[in-house]
């Protein structure tokens, strides 16, 4: 008899650390479930507060994710119709390029810089024939640019002056 007494003790000692034990796990899982709740409210109002600070013209925010991805998108938009953007350089930049070819005290005088996803077209006259092929030799040279090709060289109607047209793609470098 004694012996099924301390069984049945033991027995309700482990029931009640079992309960004990259980109410502390699923105490501890409620916890870490509103912490992370906490932590998430935390992130969304950041979210919020940097949108805000970003894009202080959007009154109406919707979904701050989506709103700044469609912004992200117009422009790159913008910057693509100004030839910039990821691989390409802007219109300024080529012609940097292109002034940094042409030889000190050569006179070059670019006319026309056309400049598309495929290909950049320069226009423009120089004082000699030389001074074209000595800018298509740098031209080539440099790692900006690839695939040039001297479209057109010709003796312009003034003195002295030689139209061309060079094509080219955009190198690795630019």
């Amino acid at each position: 008899m004694q012996k099924a007494q301390r069984a049945r003790g033991r027995l309700k000692f482990l029931i009640s650390y079992a309960i004990i034990l259980g109410i502390l796990g699923v105490s501890a899982f409620l916890l870490n479930i509103y912490l992370q709740e906490r932590k998430y409210r935390d992130l969304k109002s950041q979210i919020r507060k940097e949108f805000s600070q970003a894009l202080p013209e959007v009154k109406r925010v919707v979904n701050e994710l989506q709103q700044m991805k469609a912004r992200v998108q117009e422009e790159r938009a913008k910057l693509g119709s100004l030839g910039g953007g990821p691989g390409g350089g802007s219109p300024l930049e080529i012609l940097r390029e292109v002034s940094l070819m042409i030889e000190p005290g050569a006179k070059v005088r670019v006319t026309e810089l056309l400049v598309d996803s495929e290909s950049i077209e320069v226009n423009g006259e120089a004082d000699s024939f030389d001074t074209v092929n000595q800018l298509k030799a740098r031209l080539d040279q440099s790692g900006n640019f690839k695939d040039v090709q001297l479209k057109t060289a010709r003796a312009s109607s003034l003195e002295n002056v030689i139209e061309f047209k060079f094509q080219m793609k955009q190198g690795a470098g630019g």
